[in-house]
């Protein structure tokens, strides 16, 4: 009951109602253009530092159940997703009370007048880290929910030349934090197709966010002028972005660059690389709607805190799928410069790899790697974590599959207290629906 609180608390009314209609809608579309994934879990988990303290270790077991959904339809005047991941978790030592642990997206766009005009509702929910100098435990996490609709009109000039007018509403709601806030945003772009494979664009885009508590926090203008570049290539894709961005803020004003590269090559038929940077100003709730996704989404990426800031990002993956083997390889360095809190101000560098290797037909072995290294506030304060994962899996008929999982997670930290480890394991079995 209380985890049923927790999320309906979060989930507003037109939330809800939105999820319902694109599930319904979905539901009600033709089987053959409906792409659907439904796995239901139940498992356990073992823990022997539940809290990650450094001493009075307490160790728990969590008895859980989960839920992953992935649906999506396409037709010339609607296209639709969902996709979620939810996992209820019950504390057997009462090591934190009853939690949930999900992430939920859902789109729906209508088309009212096919390649002129549409409207888009979206919405998004997961899990944000509330403290970032603390452990990454249940009570030091919290929900987030982000509510989005608007138009998008496209009027043609030529055969050639486009413009594209959008608008935004965006609400955005936090479990904890009093960050609650609510953004307009209108953006206009001249596109210029250059070939059939290549588009040069003007973009220009403006948002206003405004909070909920007046008194804690001063509402702010985002505006952004850029111009972009969209291509394809020799098996693959390649997007430049640059321009200038700025905030006003009561008369005040910060500039910055805006600046994005995102390069993908298929290397063979069994590999690929991409590449990316990003940067600009945002906040949490754009960053979260932009970078986190249903059922991989990172709580470290974002902090709750509605304060503006800088944000970078640069990622390199390598992606390897062949046969019974596949790979994957992230590394990426991120970097958060509040405007007024700077003692917020961090660093993040990730090291993440994922190997599996399917051994005769029903069984697979895992082994994940995942390094990170927190600096904080022009390196005052230093964080390494480390998490290995070894796991293996055994399909016991076409729709029911077992795993289980060993894991172990450290943190070796320069401020006083706050290093620990924790081990684990976990097992669960899941019967999965597949169209």
């Amino acid at each position: 009951m209380d985890m049923a609180l927790r999320y309906g608390e979060l989930m507003s009314m037109k939330s809800a109602f939105f999820f319902f209609t694109v599930v319904l809608t979905l539901i009600g579309a033709p089987v053959s253009a409906e792409i659907t994934n439904l796995d239901f879990r139940i498992g356990a988990e073992y823990r022997d530092n539940a809290r990650r303290t450094e001493e009075n270790e307490i160790d728990d077991t969590i008895a859980l159940v989960g839920v992953t959904l992935n649906v999506a339809h396409e037709s010339a005047r609607f296209s639709g997703y969902i996709i979620g991941d939810f996992e209820f978790r019950r504390y057997i030592e009462d090591s934190f009370e009853d939690d949930n642990y999900s992430s939920a997206s859902a789109m729906a766009k209508f088309q009212l007048a096919p390649q002129v005009l549409s409207w888009v509702i979206e919405d998004q929910y997961g899990t944000l880290i509330s403290d970032p100098f603390r452990a990454r435990t249940p009570d030091n996490l919290e929900n987030i929910n982000s509510f989005s609709t608007g138009p998008d009109f496209t009027m043609r000039m030529g055969s050639r030349t486009s413009i594209t007018f959008g608008a935004r509403y965006t609400d955005t709601t936090f479990e904890i934090s009093n960050d609650d806030n609510t953004m307009l945003r209108g953006n206009l772009a001249l596109v210029r197709t250059l070939t059939a494979n290549r588009s040069l664009s003007v973009n220009v885009s403006a948002d206003r966010i405004e909070y909920d508590e007046t008194l804690l926090f001063s509402d702010y203008d985002r505006n952004s002028i850029f111009v972009q570049f969209n291509s394809a290539i020799s098996r693959g894709s390649i997007e430049v972005r640059l321009g200038t961005n700025e905030i006003r803020d009561f008369g005040e004003k910060s500039t910055g660059t805006l600046a994005g590269l995102s390069w993908n090559r298929e290397l063979s038929a069994s590999s690929e690389f991409s590449l990316g940077y990003d940067r600009g100003f945002s906040d949490a709730g754009n960053i979260f709607r932009r970078f986190q996704q249903p059922g991989v989404g990172d709580p470290q990426l974002t902090v709750a805190n509605g304060e503006p800031f800088e944000n970078q990002q640069v990622w390199a993956e390598y992606a390897y799928v062949r046969g019974g083997t596949s790979a994957n390889i992230h590394l990426s360095w991120d970097d958060d410069d509040y405007l007024s809190t700077t003692a917020r101000d961090r660093s993040r560098y990730r090291l993440l790899a994922e190997f599996a290797r399917r051994i005769a037909t029903s069984w697979e072995a895992r082994l994940t790697l995942d390094f990170e290294r927190f600096e904080f506030n022009a390196g005052t304060r230093e964080d390494d974590d480390t998490g290995v994962t070894l796991g293996v899996s055994r399909d016991l008929n076409r729709r029911l599959r077992i795993d289980f999982d060993l894991f172990r997670d450290e943190r070796n930290s320069n401020e006083p207290s706050q290093s620990h480890v924790d081990n684990g394991g976990r097992l669960t079995l899941t019967y999965g629906l597949h169209q």
